[in-house]
């Protein structure tokens, strides 16, 4: 007999996720503009097409080909910042997608009580994210925003890889948001009590375009 009850994250909370793109904003993915690109165009033009921080919607949560989307959605055993620089591995994780997500199943794996876990996002990005006047993939041209009121997070700035991985030529690549504490610090990771439930934890992902 187990001594003690093994707690699951809700797949609510990757409903959340899709939920909060998809019906309540009105922002559309679109490709990157540069400044730089409007060197012919008038003034007024000009003004029309300032860059600027950009919600992404109608999250795909099996994002394919030049598609931006969720990966996977992980609770991971609290870890260096740097276990996240690239994609992680399913069986180290908590829990994590199953192999076909269906709105309103549970991640897949048990999170215990009392022992302390990162919250991290897979995304990838489509050529949003590629910077045509550095030719690369740049970071600082995407962030996310986490809440989780029973966690305590609130509009929290994600953690995000050093660098973009599994980069597909200009087409694509993958980058992981995360959360070591509610405060966006080092932190010592999050801890569920054993009567708690985690219903839906929301992720706001941004690119600048």
């Amino acid at each position: 007999m187990k001594n003690k009850k093994e707690l699951k994250y809700s797949k609510k909370t990757i409903l959340g996720i899709c939920l909060v793109a998809t019906m309540v904003f009105s922002f559309t993915i679109g490709v990157m503009v540069n400044d730089v690109a409007y060197h012919d165009a008038t003034i007024e033009e000009a003004v029309e097409h300032v860059a600027k921080w950009n919600l992404v919607t109608a999250t795909d949560l099996d994002a394919g080909n030049g598609e931006c989307g969720i990966i996977n959605a992980y609770i991971y055993p609290h870890s260096a910042a740097a276990t996240y620089d690239s994609g992680l591995v399913e069986g180290s994780a908590f829990e994590h997608f199953d192999a076909s997500f269906v709105t309103g199943e549970e991640l897949e794996g048990e999170t215990p009580f009392n022992t302390a876990f990162d919250i991290v996002v897979e995304y990838q990005f489509n050529d949003t994210a590629y910077n045509t006047t550095s030719s690369d993939w740049d970071i600082t041209l995407v962030k996310a925003y986490y809440n989780e009121s029973q966690l305590s997070i609130s509009s929290q700035l994600a953690e995000k890889s050093s660098d973009f991985f599994d980069q597909d030529g200009t087409t694509d690549a993958k980058i992981n948001f995360y959360l070591l504490d509610a405060d966006g610090g080092a932190g010592t990771g999050f801890t569920i009590g054993q009567n708690e439930q985690i219903d839906e934890t929301e992720i706001k992902v941004y690119y600048w375009g």
